[in-house]
């Protein structure tokens, strides 16, 4: 490209008109708001919905899709205010998804292959600086920087049941998920290849495969994510979404049940509840 100015002839490298454009492409991207909101993605149909929380049953509103691949591992980066995830199908890389319904690749950066399987359970830090790589809650647990996708660590966590999916607390920064195999609470320091399966209190609503003080066992729980309460929300993939408040406590309970507005599938959700979240909350942690 060919410029003037003033008598002067300037030729601007390709490269670099190259390298504006993506620049500009990326400052389109549409931020979702950390606000509570919690986003669902339907893995074999590749579309993403918010649900919307504040009905009962919870509905669906469709954002974007279908995906020509299989997504998973979401998480949402309060930073850019993005959902960041692992195409498993096709062309095998991280991407982001914006609230157009976007969707860009990021390349796979420094994340190892996975072995014989792929990646279904992770989530970004409440931060937005890392985010976390596993399958089903056992074996390794990659640590990815972002925005670069550089690895930082790998641990290698216990085969202690399956976990679909981890939810990073808002403010301690652990990792939680529902161990569909026994029924308990998962809780992961993701800084060690620390695992700690506790029971929960409750369970509202009694089918087959719920007792008292016991998840749903055998289906799964897809989605997990922090609501602006503070409260663990975890998406069986069978239909129910379960409610478990105190999950930093030594007695999570289960306080509601809510039918799933879709079933029948394999899920994955995330969520930023931080900035909707009562600041008693925000100054609580837990050691």
């Amino acid at each position: 490209m060919t410029q003037y100015l003033s008598g002067y002839v300037f030729k601007v490298p390709f490269t670099i008109l190259l390298s504006l454009a993506l620049h500009l492409t990326d400052a389109k991207a549409q931020a979702f708001p950390c606000d509570g909101e919690a986003y669902l993605i339907h893995e074999s149909m590749a579309e993403l919905s918010a649900i919307d929380q504040t009905v009962s049953p919870f509905t669906l509103v469709s954002i974007g899709g279908p995906f020509a691949d299989d997504i998973n591992n979401m998480g949402f980066r309060s930073t850019d205010g993005l959902l960041y995830a692992y195409r498993r199908t096709g062309t095998v890389e991280v991407v982001t998804i914006d609230a157009a319904g976007t969707l860009v690749g990021l390349g796979v950066g420094g994340l190892p292959p996975a072995a014989g399987a792929e990646y279904n359970s992770g989530d970004v830090s409440p931060d937005g600086s890392v985010m976390y790589f596993n399958l089903n809650g056992a074996g390794a647990l990659h640590t990815l920087a972002l925005p670069g996708l550089a690895l930082i660590q790998t641990v290698t966590l216990p085969d202690s049941g399956r976990v679909a999916d981890w939810a990073a607390h808002p403010t301690n920064g652990l990792l939680y998920g529902g161990d569909d195999t026994d029924g308990e609470l998962a809780i992961v320091d993701p800084a060690i290849n620390a695992r700690t399966d506790v029971v929960v209190m409750g369970c509202p609503m009694l089918t087959a495969t719920c007792t008292a003080n016991s998840l749903p066992t055998g289906s799964g729980f897809g989605g997990a994510w922090f609501n602006a309460a503070g409260d663990l929300m975890l998406y069986e993939n069978s239909g129910l979404i379960f409610q478990i408040t105190g999950v930093a406590t030594a007695n999570p309970t289960i306080i509601s049940t809510f039918s799933a507005p879709d079933s029948g599938g394999f899920y994955d959700a995330a969520a930023c509840a931080r900035d909707a979240m009562p600041v008693e909350l925000l100054n609580y942690s837990v050691e």
